[in-house]
Formats: C-alpha cells, sequence, structure tokens
C-alpha cells in the first residue's frame, strides 16, 4: 500500500492495526462501540479502519469538511465515543462527549501497545460501519 508520503506492507499494515486496536480496546471503545474516523484518504485511513474492525467496533466515517452542526448531529446520533483523527484536522471536530485520538500525536503510546493478533468479536450480527448518505436524519444507514 502506497500513500503520498509513506509505503505499507501488509505486515506493517496488520502491526500498526492490532496496536491501534489494542489502542481503542484499552480505551473503552470495543464491541459494541462506534468509533468516529475523521482522517484524510491514505495508510493512515486504512489502518484506522482495519483498527477499528479488529476492535469489534463500528467505524462512522467524518467528513472534516461538513460543518461542525453536521458532525455534533452525527456524532451524537452514532453514540461515538471516540474519534480516530491526526492532529491538524482534530480542531475541525466540534467538541462533544467524544475521546479524541490522534494518530500522529499518540504515535509513541500506540507504537508500544503488543502488535500480535487481536481477537475481535464474531457475531454476524455486529455492525461494521454506519454511513450518513445526506442531511436528513433518514440518511443513515447501517452496514
Amino acid at each position: 500500500m502506497i500513500g503520498a508520503s509513506e509505503s505499507l506492507t501488509y505486515r506493517d499494515l496488520d502491526l500498526r492495526a492490532n496496536r491501534l486496536a489494542r489502542e481503542l480496546d484499552a480505551s473503552g471503545s470495543g464491541a459494541p462501540r462506534r468509533v468516529g474516523i475523521c482522517l484524510e484518504r491514505g495508510p493512515d485511513l486504512v489502518v484506522a479502519l482495519l483498527a477499528t474492525l479488529k476492535a469489534g467496533a463500528a467505524y462512522v466515517p467524518l467528513d472534516p469538511d461538513l460543518p461542525a452542526e453536521r458532525l455534533s448531529a452525527m456524532l451524537a446520533d452514532a453514540s461515538v465515543a471516540l474519534v480516530l483523527t491526526d492532529e491538524r484536522l482534530s480542531a475541525r471536530l466540534p467538541a462533544g462527549a467524544h475521546r479524541v485520538v490522534c494518530i500522529d500525536r499518540d504515535a509513541l503510546r500506540i507504537a508500544q501497545r503488543p502488535g500480535g493478533a487481536v481477537g475481535a468479536g464474531d457475531d454476524a450480527d455486529d455492525l461494521a460501519c454506519v454511513m450518513y448518505t445526506s442531511a436528513r436524519p433518514a440518511g443513515r444507514r447501517a452496514c
């Protein structure tokens, strides 16, 4: 996997995702929680998505270009307890009851987590993601 400034092997992807999943577990965001992900396309986004699923949580993609009111409504409606982002994009997130983990700022702490396989929940009824497709409340879709 290659990003604009970084290349990542599948082994590195798995290792980073396992460490981030353990960070999510330690923060109490494992199943059946929902994790907001506010990142630009690139290796960190793929790591965050995979880590969230490995932790047994559902992800809620958050577009940093949306108005703060819309993001706030999405976070509240989806009951997001934690948002994965980077330090630059964290300034665009509305204040709220959610915890923020900045992948770049918190990289040293995350890298100290064990990188071995993570045992996620395997209930077929668990959500993988919650997507918001429009500004209307009926625009939420679970997948």
